[in-house]
């Protein structure tokens, strides 16, 4: 009862309850799939033998709940570790690529060109109208001193992503859950039709993707801003690059 009287003050608070919600879905639809699965192995449950507090005590000291349990226990591993193989193998492919791509990429003169355009339009008319090319030429240093970054700052960037990546990886494993228990719910609960199989299918395979393309972008951020720094160090002044008129 404490849980939900943190989890409504929060609520009313502001605060959010996401994480909570997630854990707490989740375990539901463990319990679920486990429940299918003893069902399908052990059979039906008789409730009738659990109707007393001495029934409960029986159930527990006999060792007839550690049935049940080995079966969530189990569902619990296999369900994680197929969906934590699953999310790395994924995502290991994709940032690869990536961060390949990204460490191989030449600034070719044309780039250069397109830069310095784009970077002159940008002050001209966004910032200063009037601007002249010595006072593009000064924001442009300024620009330079501002997204300096050092490897040090690297570090930290990858260090305040950690905790970022592991709630997306959180949710890749609520997607995997989801789309699991579609599969069971459709063919054991009655009200659970076929238009409800295919939303919740298509929103688990929606945050699943979501989750590896978001996971995909904060992994190969600090080699992209390492890159940015490497170009602009190795920038020449606006005037050796713009283009002819």
């Amino acid at each position: 009862m404490e849980f939900y009287n943190q989890l409504s003050t929060n609520y009313l608070n502001g605060k959010t309850i996401y994480p909570e919600l997630r854990r707490l879905v989740s375990l539901i639809l463990k319990i679920t799939i486990a429940f299918n699965l003893y069902v399908y192995c052990c059979g039906s449950i008789d409730y009738n033998k659990l109707h007393k507090l001495k029934d409960y005590v029986e159930f527990t000291i006999s060792g007839e709940i550690f049935v049940p349990l080995s079966f969530l226990l189990f569902t619990h591993l296999v369900i994680w570790f197929f969906s934590n193989f699953l999310f790395h193998f994924i995502t290991y492919f994709h940032v690869f690529k990536l961060k390949k791509g990204i460490i191989n990429y030449e600034v070719t003169q044309e780039d250069k060109e397109i830069g310095s355009t784009l970077f002159k339009h940008a002050i001209i008319y966004g910032i200063n109208p009037t601007a002249t090319d010595k006072e593009i030429e000064a924001y442009f240093t300024q620009v330079k001193k501002i997204i300096q970054i050092e490897s040090q700052d690297i570090k930290v960037i990858e260090k305040d992503f950690v905790d970022i990546k592991n709630k997306i990886e959180q949710n890749f494993h609520l997607a995997v859950l989801i789309i699991i228990s579609c599969f069971f719910l459709v063919s054991t609960v009655d009200d659970f039709g076929w238009i409800l199989f295919i939303l919740n299918l298509l929103f688990g395979l929606i945050l699943g993707i979501f989750s590896v393309y978001s996971f995909c972008v904060i992994e190969v951020l600090p080699t992209l801003l390492l890159k940015m720094k490497n170009i602009i160090d190795n920038s020449k002044d606006l005037d050796e690059t713009k283009p002819n008129n």
